[in-house]
């Protein structure tokens, strides 16, 4: 019987929720193909488009 081993990371991090969009496929294969991480990138404009209507009021 050992301690089991829990990154710090895991417990802190929030879990994340699975879910689709439609995303236009040529945008998608050029995403692939610059190596970006879709859903992280979509996660970071959502965020981003949130903090402008929280801080604004302004719709996009």
């Amino acid at each position: 019987m050992g301690i089991p081993i829990v990154h710090a990371r895991a417990k802190t991090q929030k879990r994340r929720k699975l879910f689709s969009i439609r995303i236009d496929p040529e945008v998608w294969e050029t995403a692939k193909e610059l190596g970006l991480n879709i859903s992280r990138t979509r996660e970071e404009c959502l965020k981003q488009a949130i903090q402008q209507l929280q801080n604004t009021g302004t719709r996009l």
